[in-house]
């Protein structure tokens, strides 16, 4: 979940991972500065959110969001042309990573 606190300032970043059963596994809330468009804000948490994984060694995920337009970027097989190509493009190599991705609303 991404938090617009001034786009002056910037966005706070809040991820969790809960295991089949619901229970929370870890959490982590980080920052971005100078954040222009809130699209962008999303692309991050999305990232953050698979960084995260990786690093408490996970292998099946389900990555949740409120961006319908993130999740669509993400399940595309089209090359982004948009101002988030970048991260789109960071999320969907780690995501080689795991075994299982599914990605959801």
């Amino acid at each position: 979940m991404a938090l617009l606190i001034d786009s002056r300032v910037g966005v706070g970043i809040a991820n969790i991972v809960r295991d089949a059963m619901g229970q929370v596994l870890g959490s982590l809330a980080s920052g971005i500065v100078h954040v222009m468009d809130p699209l962008f804000a999303k692309a991050e948490e999305a990232l953050q959110a698979v960084i995260f994984g990786l690093q408490m060694g996970l292998t099946k995920v389900i990555l949740e969001g409120d961006s319908l337009t993130i999740i669509n970027k993400l399940c595309s097989q089209k090359e982004d042309l948009s101002i988030v190509r970048a991260i789109i493009l960071d999320i969907k190599l780690r995501s080689f990573c795991f075994f299982l991705v599914l990605v959801s609303t």
